[in-house]
């Protein structure tokens, strides 16, 4: 929220939208990330071992999808790998547009993962 004070105050004209916007991605990504911890750590006793696995899934989503998006790609991958990519998203988000693809991209990923959690858990004898 700093961010958002600092530019109101040396800003002439701005608008609020994006930096909304911008906010509730973040928001959905931190659920997102979150998400992924919990199922990682119901995986595994250690935490080490879950932040490890956490962090290789979340680079994996954050960068490399993004990184394999070259020009040459066919657009049926391009499209696959979009869809799959964060950063893809949170774009979205930063420039002012909430669309239903992102939200429900978020929204159902985050679910998703909370739903292996359980699953796992529940697979262990609750632990």
């Amino acid at each position: 929220l700093g961010y958002a004070a600092l530019i109101k105050t040396y800003s002439v004209s701005w608008d609020w939208g994006p930096i909304l916007s911008g906010y509730l991605g973040l928001i959905l990504i931190g659920f997102l990330a979150s998400s992924i911890g919990v199922f990682t750590s119901s995986l595994t006793r250690s935490q080490i071992m879950a932040y490890l696995v956490s962090a290789v899934l979340l680079v994996m989503m954050f960068l490399m999808v993004g990184m394999l998006i070259q020009p040459g790609t066919p657009p049926f991958w391009r499209a696959i790998l979009e869809h799959f990519s964060v950063t893809t998203h949170q774009d979205l988000f930063a420039s002012g547009i909430i669309s239903w693809r992102s939200l429900t991209y978020f929204l159902t990923s985050t679910a998703l993962f909370l739903f292996l959690s359980v699953q796992g858990l529940s697979a262990q004898g609750g632990r």
